[in-house]
C-alpha cells in the first residue's frame, strides 16, 4: 500500500482531489500520471460519501488516465 493509500479520513478528500490535478515539475515527464492514479486509489479506499462524490467528479476529467482510474475505483466499490 502506498503512503497515499493509508489516508482513510474523509478530511483528506479535497487534498487527494488536488493531487489528481497537480503535476509537479519533477514529474512533468510522467505521462502515466502516477501521482494522480495513487491519489485516486486512495480515494477509492475511503469509505465516505465525500470520496464517492470526488470519484464521480473525476469520472468526467479531461485526462483519460484519470477518468479510467476513477471508473475502476467506483466499480471496485460497487458504485457504478
Amino acid at each position: 500500500m502506498s503512503t497515499l493509500g493509508k489516508l482513510r479520513s474523509p478530511e483528506t478528500v479535497p487534498t487527494l482531489v488536488l493531487a489528481t490535478h497537480w503535476v509537479p515539475e519533477h514529474l512533468d515527464w510522467d505521462e502515466n500520471r502516477a501521482l494522480a492514479v495513487k491519489a485516486i486509489w486512495a480515494l477509492g479506499g475511503i469509505p465516505a460519501p465525500e470520496a464517492r462524490a470526488a470519484l464521480e467528479g473525476l469520472r468526467d476529467a479531461e485526462n483519460e488516465i484519470i477518468r479510467e482510474n476513477a471508473v475502476k475505483q467506483l466499480s471496485r466499490r460497487g458504485e457504478l
